[in-house]
């Protein structure tokens, strides 16, 4: 481990000064060597305040999303995640599906400040700026069947929403089957890819990607995504994404373990924006529209036509016939 990542686990095991001297003791280095890494923290964009008399802090305006400032609010079985946390990269689900490849294990996460390549489901682009939404992806190794994997993505949506509601009282609807929305604007999107194992027809490993706008990007959103894209915040909060991250990742194992039990389905058709909604499918299988009636055990849609007939989507888009608010 760097010395720059044992003094930022020093300051933020407490949160008055600390001084040179005992960082530096506590490490067992020199404290110019502290002051070095202080130094290389600060250009990094933590703001860490000095005292000639007390020593160093870390300021409350921090808002840097490290390893460490995710780890130290990780409760539970979460607490085994490997956090990593990147500046720039293409895309977190990208690297990391090369990772799973190499045999990464889960619980693995890859964080990042911004995307240059964020992508949705069916090849979208998700807008993916600096330091206004919390970008990252989760490396699994289920024990289970490729055909359940939609529970995952729906788990992942419960896990979100829960994490987002903890952070900052938003309570946020579910659009099936993988994203959420606040105040009728998209705020959160996953995607879910995996790799699966033909011998035994389950699942390799699964990644769960997953994109949340926390404010709005200074000038609005592209155009492309201005009438849809939304945010849950009006103006940035110092550490919101390192708690939020944490927040998911701790709904997300609360449930994880005992998955097959699938009692987080009760909450995602409790938080569904569709049921009771004339809605049609992409598959064109209701071209006039049908209802959305509610969330099978599997996680599919179950879609009623004005006839009475009755489908179950298991993939696909669908599109709101009418469009209401959820609050």
């Amino acid at each position: 481990m760097e010395l720059k990542q044992v003094v930022l686990r020093q300051l933020l095991a407490r949160d008055g000064y600390q001084s040179g001297e005992a960082l530096a003791a506590e490490a067992g280095v020199s404290r110019n060597a502290v002051w070095k890494a202080i130094c290389r923290l600060r250009k990094e964009g933590y703001l860490i305040e000095s005292s000639s008399r007390l020593g160093y802090r870390l300021s409350s305006e921090n808002d840097c999303l490290s390893a460490e400032t995710v780890s130290k609010v990780l409760k539970g079985v979460a607490r085994k995640c490997e956090i990593t946390v990147f500046d720039t990269v293409d895309s977190t689900n990208t690297l990391l599906k090369q990772a799973a490849e190499e045999g990464a294990p889960e619980g693995t996460v890859f964080a990042a400040i911004q995307q240059t390549g964020g992508r949705g489901r069916l090849g979208r682009r998700f807008y993916s700026p600096p330091r206004t939404g919390l970008y990252f992806s989760l490396l699994l190794r289920p024990d289970q069947s490729a055909t359940d994997a939609l529970t995952l993505t729906a788990l992942a949506a419960v896990a979100a929403a829960r994490g987002i509601e903890v952070v900052t009282g938003c309570r946020v609807g579910i659009k099936w089957v993988n994203d959420l929305y606040w105040k009728d604007r998209k705020i959160c999107g996953i995607l879910t890819e995996g790799s699966v194992d033909l011998e035994r027809s389950g699942l390799q490993w699964a990644v769960l990607g997953m994109g949340i706008n926390l404010t709005s990007p200074e000038g609005g959103f592209p155009s492309d995504c201005a009438q849809k894209a939304g945010a849950v915040e009006e103006t940035p909060v110092p550490g919101r994404r390192a708690a939020l991250l944490g927040a998911v990742l701790n709904a997300f194992f609360e449930e994880y373990p005992r998955r097959e039990e699938k009692r987080f389905l009760r909450e995602y058709r409790n938080r569904s924006i569709l049921i009771g909604r004339r809605v049609v499918p992409s598959d064109g299988s209701f071209p006039n529209g049908a209802t959305a009636v509610g969330i099978d055990d599997g996680g599919g849609l179950i879609l009623r036509g004005d006839d009475g007939e009755e489908k179950v989507l298991t993939s696909g888009e669908i599109s709101i016939f009418w469009k209401g608010t959820f609050s």
